[in-house]
């Protein structure tokens, strides 16, 4: 499994948060790409640098010969700490009930 993460490095909320997860990210499942670095467009084409800066963006790669699947919001943040084995009670968030306000 990998995720990679796609953040805004002008927002300070999202600066803390990749902190967070880069502290336990030790198996390396985790990556982190900021949309401002100068070739974010030549490397990621198919993501809105406008839609990214609006809401988190992720590419999870369940398998590595399966496609990837691209993720939003609360689901990328949900995905990447159950990757670390941290903030378990995001989970939370993901119940449809839940989810339908959360998001």
């Amino acid at each position: 499994m990998k995720l990679i993460i796609f953040y805004d490095s002008s927002c300070p909320l999202y600066i803390e948060e990749m902190r967070q997860l880069q502290k336990h990210n030790n198996q390396q499942q985790l990556s982190f790409e900021d949309i401002l670095a100068s070739d974010f467009n030549q490397r990621f084409p198919y993501i809105s640098i406008t839609d990214a800066s609006t809401i988190l963006h992720g590419l999870y790669f369940p398998e590595p010969q399966q496609s990837p699947q691209l993720l939003l919001g609360l689901d990328v943040t949900y995905l990447a700490w159950r990757s670390i084995g941290k903030k378990r009670w995001i989970a939370l968030l993901r119940w449809p009930i839940i989810r339908f306000f959360a998001d």
